[in-house]
């Protein structure tokens, strides 16, 4: 598949989401995928799972987004890096290319501590004066680990 996609919306487990322009996504490595078939009547969907997944989001770009949802949105002050930071439940990442197709792939889950959270999914917010390097990092799975120069620096677990 080489189409270019213009966002990735991350959903999140409360029914939110982040739409990030593409030009906002430095790196993107989902790895182990599993497609799931359903048919329900006379219609067929396929989802899919991704056992790791690794994110580097531009930090400036996530300071100037806000998630998406319906019921609190004008009480809701936290940018999205406010949100990624705050919170440890992406549940899945949606892939809008330029033609509008969408593909959805769910991360690697497992309930943590509120039964909310994500157990599995880590984030670091790195700087470096390599500016490629720079980003928000995000890592879902069991077994999803971080580039070596980035280190872990939540509190998710």
């Amino acid at each position: 598949m080489d189409k270019k996609f213009k966002t990735l919306t991350l959903s999140f487990e409360n029914c939110e989401s982040l739409e990030i322009p593409a030009k906002a996504v430095k790196h993107v490595d989902l790895e182990n995928i599993t497609q799931d078939i359903h048919s329900y009547h006379d219609s067929i969907t396929a989802s899919y799972v991704a056992k790791s997944s690794l994110l580097q989001l531009d930090i400036e770009a996530l300071e100037e987004l806000y998630p998406s949802f319906s019921e609190y949105q004008d009480e809701y002050d936290n940018n999205g890096l406010d949100r990624l930071l705050d919170y440890s439940d992406i549940v899945s990442l949606i892939f809008t290319t330029e033609d509008d197709h969408k593909t959805e792939v769910y991360v690697d889950w497992e309930d943590g501590y509120d039964g909310q959270s994500n157990k599995y999914q880590h984030t670091s917010l790195f700087t470096n004066p390599d500016y490629i390097l720079d980003g928000l990092y995000i890592a879902i799975g069991k077994d999803a680990k971080f580039p070596d120069y980035v280190e872990e620096d939540d509190d998710n677990d």
